[in-house]
């Protein structure tokens, strides 16, 4: 086959918030999609505001027919397990640098999967859609994005030469919650398509994923067959084809006695690189989940100044989110045949409220 990339927006400038759709003048099979996002941080800092957050929505459609819909949250997360990795990224909350995300979307179970891929000769008028805010985590200003800086670059991925491929991976969330102190959520999960896995994010500062949702199960057809039915904290520890131990940079800007916030929400540890100054001694003290105390000195006293300070860090679930698959991600047949039943629920047992939660599913549409 042939492999190219086709830019469907290049380096475009943006609005502070808004919503945009491009079309997507390709014929070829599309193997992944990707979002690049930018913006300049401002004149003080931009502490704790990543890029996935502004993105409330990244879209694949064709009118009504969704093809793909996720939050940037999700679909950074959802990206990372399909990697095993974290994608490109330059998390940074110096003053007037520059975070940039590349969010890759896989439309087969792997980069040009020769078999599945999104065939743009199957739909009548293919369109990306994305809906961001600059300011949904804080205000644009001085401490938030710098107003006028946001630009996006959105590429396909093409593969030509190779056929028509069989059929596309759908990811979508379909459902979104926010979780009480007790209680079971029902979430009907459609029987149109067999699942290849389910993502499950739930996320609250000083909470851990497995407290705020205790147990997940999915039933098919009222019990006649349940793939899934344990504690949160065993599937995190003991899934096969589970998490992959993480790995990303990160460039806080932090003061003595500040609270750090990581990416990663589970047994996160932050290896740390002074950048700011001299006789500079930092320590951030993780609790292990995605967040903790900072500890900054400089020449033997507490900084009361911010400070600009590099780490690496290690850990697990990415924006709270954890990837349930069925089976070997590369074996189709292990899929879960949902079309096979008449019910499939998935079933989520909470345990802390206020947790803001999502669900997305990911099938296997043939044809």
């Amino acid at each position: 086959m042939i492999y190219r990339r086709h830019y469907i927006a290049n380096r475009q400038v943006l609005a502070d918030s808004g919503e945009q759709t491009w079309d997507v003048r390709v014929r070829d099979p599309i193997s992944a999609l990707w979002v690049e996002f930018r913006a300049t941080n401002g004149a003080t800092h931009n502490v704790n505001n990543s890029l996935p957050e502004v993105i409330d929505k990244i879209e694949l459609i064709d009118g009504s027919k969704v093809i793909c819909s996720m939050s940037g949250v999700e679909a950074f997360a959802l990206a990372c397990y399909s990697l095993g990795k974290f994608p490109y990224h330059n998390f940074t909350e110096w003053p007037g640098d520059i975070p940039v995300i590349g969010i890759p979307i896989f439309f087969g179970r792997r980069f040009f999967d020769a078999q599945y891929a999104v065939d743009p000769t199957r739909f009548t008028n293919l369109q990306v859609r994305i809906k961001w805010n600059l300011a949904n985590v804080r205000a644009v200003g001085a401490t938030g994005y710098v107003t006028g800086t946001a630009y996006v670059t959105i590429f396909a991925d093409l593969q030509e030469g190779g056929g028509a491929p069989q059929g596309y991976l759908l990811h979508k969330q379909i459902y979104a919650f926010t979780s009480a102190a007790s209680g079971v959520v029902y979430i009907d999960l459609p029987v149109d398509y067999p699942y290849k896995g389910i993502l499950i994010r739930a996320a609250k500062a000083a909470t851990y994923l497995d407290a705020l949702l205790t147990a997940v199960k999915v039933t098919c057809d009222a019990d006649k067959f349940v793939p899934v039915d344990i504690r949160m904290s065993e599937l995190m520890t003991s899934y096969p084809f589970g998490s992959p131990l993480f790995n990303y940079a990160h460039d806080f800007h932090l003061k003595n006695a500040d609270t750090y916030y990581t990416i990663l929400k589970r047994e996160e540890r932050p290896a740390v690189d002074v950048e700011d100054t001299a006789d500079c001694v930092v320590g951030l003290f993780h609790v292990g989940y995605g967040e903790g105390n900072a500890s900054v000195y400089v020449a033997g006293s507490a900084s009361g100044s911010y400070r600009n300070i590099s780490a690496h860090v290690s850990g697990y679930l990415p924006y709270g989110a954890w990837h349930l698959p069925f089976g070997n991600p590369e074996v189709v047949e292990d899929y879960l045949p949902a079309p096979s039943y008449k019910s499939v629920r998935l079933e989520l047992t909470e345990g802390a409220a206020s947790g803001a939660c999502s669900v997305v599913t990911s099938q296997l549409v043939r044809g």
